[in-house]
């Protein structure tokens, strides 16, 4: 066996063991980055896991769909009347469908705002997926 390749032999060798052992710095460093990024996506993943889906349509009082509305959902805090304060904004689609995915199953006050500027607030909206919403002035 040539001497060159013995060398090289050796060399690879004591490389591995150092690193190995932990001596080489950057092979923990990337291990512990590894770990990290395992870490938040498993958080992101529980996060995701805990949406719920609050959904729907608008309809007008004969059951068409109303289109293009403003969609507004946010929190019960506070007494019913009190200032609507929006988490979430969509609008209606051509059929009138709307969805909000969102962070926690808690009960939500949903805001429907017509072409004109009318509002019509919904109290209590619960996650559900087959919510529909007749809204008196579109």
């Amino acid at each position: 066996m040539p001497k060159a390749l013995i060398v090289l032999t050796v060399l690879v060798l004591i490389l591995g063991i150092w690193l190995v052992k932990g001596q080489g710095g950057d092979f923990d460093r990337f291990g512990a980055q590894r770990q990290r990024k395992l870490a938040a996506q498993k958080e992101r993943a529980d996060e995701a896991r805990d949406e719920v889906l609050i959904q729907g349509r608008l309809l007008d009082p004969d059951g068409r769909p109303l289109p293009d509305l403003l969609v507004e959902l946010g929190g019960l805090d506070g007494a019913a009347g009190a200032a609507f304060v929006a988490e979430f904004q969509a609008r209606s689609d051509d059929k009138g469908r709307f969805r909000f995915p969102v962070p926690t199953p808690a009960a939500r006050r949903l805001r429907v705002t017509g072409r004109g500027g009318e509002q019509q607030v919904f109290e209590g909206i619960l996650p559900s997926t087959n919510l529909d919403l007749r809204v008196a002035r579109p």
